[in-house]
């Protein structure tokens, strides 16, 4: 672990701390909005849904099935928006990751380098972990806290309006 001086920890650390609690809610807002579809949308006739199932834990198949739902006629209204919103999540996504489950491994004055391991292909068994670095500044934590905040709260007023305006009809992709 990083020796990282106590007056300057909390500094630190809580862009790090608002940039998990926020991305809770687009997850949660996310995993609403498929389990929503799905169940509204007929939604395992899905070419996502055929080959593995509802979406339930790993974000990218969640946003796959998203981006597959939008593009259906029957969801014109909404694809615009639904296709950003995705498109942010998926961007945001890259830095929440490294930030998230990556180590902190130095520590300057205004940086905060990361490492995260990779695998090729964890079935080999001559598969060797791979390390990527990355630097974020004070600036940068703040600049994605800020992103994820907003994100999530677009987020919520997307699927509050997806339930109410839909909520009551009975929609069928066949």
């Amino acid at each position: 672990m990083v020796h990282i001086p106590p007056e300057e920890f909390d500094l630190k650390f809580y862009g790090i701390g608002k940039i998990v609690i926020n991305w809770g809610a687009i997850e949660e807002f996310i995993s609403a909005c498929v389990i929503f579809l799905y169940h509204k949308c007929n939604g395992k006739n899905t070419i996502t849904c055929k080959k593995s199932g509802m979406p339930r834990t790993q974000f990218s198949r969640k946003l796959a099935f998203l981006n597959e739902m939008f593009q259906l006629p029957i969801l014109a209204q909404y694809s615009d928006e639904g296709l950003k919103l995705i498109c942010r999540a998926e961007w945001l996504s890259k830095h929440r990751d490294t930030i998230v489950h990556g180590a902190v491994v130095e520590f300057k004055p205004d940086i905060l380098k990361f490492s995260k391991h990779i695998y090729d292909d964890i079935t080999k068994k001559t598969c060797k972990p791979k390390f990527e670095y990355f630097e974020y500044t004070l600036n940068d934590l703040v600049k994605y806290e800020n992103m994820m905040m907003g994100l999530a709260s677009d987020l919520g007023l997307f699927v509050q309006r997806l339930l109410k305006e839909l909520g009551n009809q009975q929609l069928d992709l066949q």
